[in-house]
């Protein structure tokens, strides 16, 4: 029938492949609870095996989940509407400060820097409990119709 899209597959990702397609991402969504209240905050991030680490100020909801060890997620994707296609990844594990001052030099002398201003000396880690992934590829007839 006319105007329908065919059905593609959905692909379940290996961890390897999951981990090689978020870190070629510069940002992601870092998810966690905190006093009850759900935050979801984009932010660019390092990948050390399964683990993220994320600079961070004193003060911020990530920080205080972080220091209570809190479940958090780690979402990256990269999505292309044209044809309907892309992946996505989710790290699943727990937060934590890193305390340790050679791995936090390590993380604040390695270039990520955060995109808004302040100080950002803080370093919280997600442990990569469980790294999941999917992809939809493009496939005949895949291209979107545009309305204006």
């Amino acid at each position: 029938m006319a105007g329908q899209v065919p059905e593609r597959a959905l692909v379940e990702l290996g961890e390897r492949e999951a981990l090689e397609l978020a870190a070629s991402m510069p940002v992601g969504r870092i998810v966690h609870i905190h006093e009850d209240r759900l935050f979801a905050t984009p932010v660019n991030f390092l990948l050390e095996h399964r683990d993220v680490l994320i600079r961070t100020a004193q003060g911020v909801e990530l920080l205080e989940a972080a220091r209570q060890n809190a479940s958090g997620a780690l979402e990256v994707d990269d999505l292309v509407d044209w044809s309907r296609s892309g992946w996505s990844v989710l790290i699943r594990g727990r937060l934590s400060e890193v305390t340790d001052a050679e791995t936090v030099e390590r993380v604040l002398s390695s270039g990520l820097r955060p995109w808004s201003a302040g100080q950002r000396d803080h370093v919280v880690r997600l442990s990569g409990e469980e790294v999941t992934g999917r992809r939809i590829d493009p496939g005949p007839g895949g291209t979107s119709v545009i309305h204006f």
